[in-house]
């Protein structure tokens, strides 16, 4: 488990053979659906970059869109997500990057999407609230 995990990075007085271990060989670190990560999660991987340093060749790469957040049951916090964007996890700032073309779904469908579900305009929105952002469709007829 994730907390089994982070039991065995956070030693505060001695560095862990594992820690080592893993330091020496992990080189770069992708997490997937980052938007469903949990705390106990986001100090797991605070651990497992703990000795990095910017500009030494490794890299952490977070894949999430805030609005697919859909596992609250299980402890994700779609605000770690909106979090990271903004503060470094660990010693690394993140760059954060918008996609906006949709290669799935036919222009119909992303333009009553794009219609429907905007709320960049309300004047209510909290800090913490996801903010729909627009997408293109580039899905072409027949594909």
């Amino acid at each position: 488990s994730a907390l089994e995990a982070v039991s065995n990075f956070s030693h505060s007085d001695a560095i862990s053979d594992v820690t080592l271990r893993l330091d020496y060989q992990l080189k770069h670190i992708l997490v997937d659906e980052f938007q469903d990560t949990s705390a106990s999660q986001i100090r797991l991987i605070e651990s497992l970059l703990s000795g990095w340093e910017v500009g030494d060749g490794r890299s952490l790469f977070a894949v999430g869109d805030a609005m697919q957040s859909i596992y609250s049951f299980r402890n994700a916090n779609v605000r770690l997500f909106m979090r990271a964007q903004q503060l470094p996890i660990g010693p690394l700032k993140c760059e954060t990057i918008s996609l906006h073309s949709n290669f799935r779904s036919y222009p119909s469908i992303v333009n009553w999407v794009n219609k429907h579900f905007d709320n960049s305009q309300e004047t209510t929105c909290q800090n913490d609230q996801v903010i729909f952002t627009a997408s293109s469709a580039k899905k072409k007829f027949g594909s």
